[in-house]
């Protein structure tokens, strides 16, 4: 129910302004998610108190640029051997230095066992760069995780920089991962 909203209302342009475009979750109302929630460019999810508990082990938020998801409070603490994001940024394009990045405002994410990332910062064949991030991250395996995948084989291939978290990681068995894999 909430994809189709944010699929209905995204623009998914890659270039240039637009207006962005609101979507609201009802404020004390717990959404149990079946699959990755994705944030399209030019949407906002404005989280107003509700939380978001997945009912699997996949990454419950994805965030392309251009993106904001507002106050996410999202609980993984009831899904076994949770090794999943609970909020993934990804690149959408090939050029350097993002114009319009994602933001992350104000989150909080719970997991008490002590597995999984809170946020991730993905890059891929594509750069990840100046995404922002804020909030609190309690009790994973890895806080924050900068990840930069990719061939080795491209000048911009791969790389993840000047992405930014600031907030409290408690608990987490490695509070800041920076993980470069080269395949």
């Amino acid at each position: 129910e909430v994809q189709s909203v944010i699929n209905e209302y995204s623009t998914d342009e890659q270039w240039g302004p637009k207006p962005m475009r609101t979507v609201t979750l009802i404020a004390g109302t717990t959404y149990e998610t079946t699959d990755t929630l994705t944030l399209k460019s030019g949407i906002r999810l404005d989280c107003n108190g509700a939380l978001i508990r997945p009912q699997g082990d996949f990454n419950t938020l994805e965030l392309g640029r251009d993106t904001v998801v507002q106050e996410p409070r999202i609980n993984v603490a009831d899904v076994d051997e949770y090794t999943s994001a609970c909020i993934t940024v990804t690149p959408t394009t090939g050029n350097i230095g993002t114009p319009n990045p994602a933001r992350i405002a104000d989150c909080h994410l719970y997991n008490d066992t002590w597995s999984g990332v809170g946020i991730q910062f993905k890059a891929d064949s594509n750069p990840i760069a100046m995404q922002r991030a804020n909030g609190i991250i309690d009790n994973f395996d890895r806080g924050v995780e900068f990840r930069a995948e990719g061939t080795g084989t491209g000048s911009q291939d791969g790389w993840c920089n000047g992405n930014r978290f600031d907030g409290a990681i408690n608990g987490s068995r490695i509070p800041v991962y920076l993980n470069a894999i080269n395949g």
